[in-house]
């Protein structure tokens, strides 16, 4: 599994990347043709997709690309119920506002301002409040 594969795989077109770069990715270009015949299985992973040396995602090498989308107002709304499970709710909690103010924010994201309200309430010695995650969300808008 390759993380952030944008990184060690960037665009050789890009004027930005160095000649080192360009090195590497012909590299990696080189050990990826027909690993599938070699029964190595590549998976890869970026939220950059464009910035991908192109030559890294024809057949032969990374053969099938997957979109996976940002959650959905539902997938939200069930994450922020299993996030803040097991923490001191108040009983003002709406997850349907906190799935509709947090449109477009991925997991990682919505974990993340979890653990944040959690952390502010617990530094005001009170329950996660329903203000508490919004301003959580709000601050943590990119």
């Amino acid at each position: 599994f390759i993380d952030e594969l944008d990184a060690i795989a960037p665009s050789r077109d890009d004027i930005s990347v160095s000649h080192m770069n360009t090195s590497v990715v012909n590299e990696i270009l080189a050990q990826l043709n027909n690993s599938g015949e070699d029964n190595v299985f590549v998976v890869g992973a970026t939220n950059r997709y464009d910035a991908i040396d192109r030559a890294l995602l024809r057949k032969g090498r990374l053969d099938k690309h997957i979109y996976v989308p940002p959650p959905d107002y539902e997938a939200r709304k069930g994450m922020f119920k299993l996030y803040l499970e097991r923490r001191p709710l108040s009983d003002d909690i709406d997850y349907d506002v906190l799935a509709q103010a947090s449109d477009e924010m991925v997991s990682s994201e919505l974990k993340f301002i979890c653990d944040e309200a959690a952390r502010a309430a617990l530094q005001r010695d009170q329950k996660i409040t329903q203000a508490i995650v919004l301003i959580a969300i709000a601050e943590n808008r990119s």
